[in-house]
């Protein structure tokens, strides 16, 4: 565990955790110029798999925050497959 630091530190906005939402957030604040604090408990890079699959409804979120990044994505056509949900 990294010790906490000995200064004081101030937020008008602190993002607890970094996982999906969190990440969005610290994103959209970034994009705006807004000073902010990410705390995540979790040490990153870390080794997760979350799921096989990607939805619809994730690819417009990721489009919708960070378009250069879902462009990347689609890019990669021999990593992708499309199939019918149940």
């Amino acid at each position: 565990m990294n010790a906490l630091p000995t200064k004081s530190l101030k937020y008008k906005i602190v993002v607890v955790g970094a996982g999906p939402g969190g990440a969005a957030a610290s994103i959209d604040l970034s994009q705006r110029g807004i000073p902010h604090l990410v705390l995540e408990k979790s040490t990153f890079p870390r080794d997760k798999i979350c799921g096989d699959a990607i939805s619809g409804k994730v690819m417009y979120q990721l489009n919708r925050i960070l378009p250069e990044a879902s462009k990347a994505f689609c890019d990669q056509a021999e990593k992708r497959e499309v199939a019918n949900g149940i």
